[in-house]
């Protein structure tokens, strides 16, 4: 059953339309991850649904009660929802106590009743013992648990994110996306998060919708859309990829050609055309192989950067102006100026779409 609908969504600042008809449905318990760059009407939607925005057009139902619509707008205080803010947003002049209990006591909820929520909220977050000290004395990492607390504590029939772990270090972060998921899971709580950082989009959600430019360009698991993006706008936001041109290959159906002399196993409806048809095909899927003096190569390897357990190279192509990226294992460093052929993963090229025809045969790319 779905908990939130969205219904034509539309939202317009001047002459600029930042949502334009978006239509979303989220069922009850679900993680639904937004995914875009700045700008393109991600966080706009999640103020709406927060109602710290007004619909322009369009529609929000949450558990079948109309929140936005024709005569009809709920203020934020009575949606029911809580909010982690990007920026923590705590009082520092209140203790975590006082903070994390700021809306119960607010909503004249029994002192006893407040101490037991704000203990079993800091305890989900695993700051059992932070209840005493203020803001000022808790690191990033501390502080950002502290802002999740206070967003559970009042039971919210729905949780909103707004790239809540943007300010923090790399190690914070994959520390911090791990308890996000822990807690949604364990709670069931229906949770809409907004990012634009691809790693946090593809493990936290149960379905991923990617944005750009105020509609929705892809929704899906974050595997279908990872594996199979609709077109190249989807495949770059998730992270880094090569954009090719196929062709038919010798080795016949089920085959496709790229990069001149490199055959790989692919699933797609039909043949390509005349033009070829234009694939995505991830770094981790494309393995540098050296050459035997008997092998023709694809091409030369033009750069070499060794991360512990893998080696990133771009390996320079004949005929095309661009390095392609690919990775390698990191026991095993060829060096720049190393011959090789490329090998693709059985399965790993994704068709694209044209955005335009739709018709998945695009002109040679850059």
């Amino acid at each position: 059953m779905s908990h939130l609908v969205l219904s034509g969504l539309t939202k317009r600042f001047g002459d600029a339309t930042v949502v334009a008809g978006l239509d979303l449905s989220v069922s009850d318990g679900e993680a639904v991850v937004v995914l875009g760059p700045s700008g393109c009407g991600k966080t706009t939607c999640l103020r709406m649904v927060a109602g710290f925005e007004r619909p322009d057009d369009g529609e929000i139902r949450l558990g079948g009660r109309c929140l936005a619509g024709p005569g009809t707008f709920v203020p934020p205080e009575r949606r029911g929802m809580s909010v982690v803010f990007q920026s923590y947003a705590l009082w520092p002049h209140m203790t975590v106590e006082q903070n994390v209990g700021y809306g119960p006591t607010t909503a004249r909820v029994g002192r006893a009743e407040v101490r037991r929520r704000v203990a079993e909220a800091l305890g989900l977050v695993r700051l059992p013992d932070a209840g005493r000290r203020y803001v000022h004395q808790l690191s990033g990492g501390q502080q950002q648990r502290v802002a999740l607390a206070r967003a559970l504590v009042n039971d919210p029939a729905l949780l909103l994110l707004d790239e809540p772990l943007s300010n923090l270090d790399t190690h914070l972060r994959e520390e911090l996306r791990a308890e996000v998921k822990r807690i949604q899971r364990s709670l069931g709580v229906t949770m809409l998060y907004v990012t634009h950082d691809q790693a946090e989009a593809l493990s936290l959600a149960d379905r991923l919708v990617v944005m750009n430019s105020g509609e929705i360009a892809q929704v899906g698991s974050p595997e279908e859309v990872y594996r199979r993006p609709r077109n190249s706008y989807v495949a770059r936001a998730l992270g880094t990829t090569n954009i090719l041109t196929a062709t038919g290959s010798p080795a016949g159906r089920g085959y496709l050609r790229v990069l001149g002399n490199v055959d790989a196993a692919v699933e797609m409806a039909g043949e390509p055309g005349a033009g070829g048809v234009v694939v995505s095909v991830r770094p981790a899927d494309v393995t540098p192989v050296p050459v035997s003096d008997a092998e023709e190569p694809t091409g030369r390897i033009a750069e070499a950067l060794f991360f512990g357990d893998l080696v990133q190279y771009r390996v320079d192509v004949p005929g095309r102006p661009t390095p392609v990226k690919a990775n390698g294992p990191g026991t095993r460093l060829l060096a720049v100026g190393t011959e090789v052929r490329l090998e693709i993963t059985p399965g790993a090229l994704a068709p694209l779409d044209d955005e335009t025809t739709g018709s998945g045969q695009l002109p040679v790319p850059a």
